[in-house]
């Protein structure tokens, strides 16, 4: 099964756009499934069934404000990181 991620490409008061990539390939639409149905048409796909993750990337009751800051810092640097910083995860 190939992996796909579907992201928001652009917000404004009036509408959100969403892009379906799936390795070098991508698509665009008004709503997540508009994006990926384009995208599997690109791909000349029929899928009966598939599973589907949602990831917000923010806090909740269960990953706090600062660890989400604390994540953020080290995505942004992830292919700099100290092997103390690969290793030290849980802090």
């Amino acid at each position: 099964m190939a992996q796909r991620a579907i992201l928001i490409d652009h917000e404004s008061p009036d509408a959100a756009y969403f892009r379906a990539i799936s390795g070098q390939r991508q698509s665009t639409g008004r709503t997540p499934g508009e994006a990926l149905d384009t995208l599997l048409a690109l791909e000349g796909e029929s899928v009966e069934a598939s599973t589907i993750l949602i990831q917000r990337f923010a806090p909740d009751a269960y990953f706090t404000q600062a660890q989400y800051d604390r994540m953020q810092a080290l995505l942004a640097r992830r292919t700099a990181l100290s092997a103390e910083e690969t290793t030290n995860w849980t802090r």
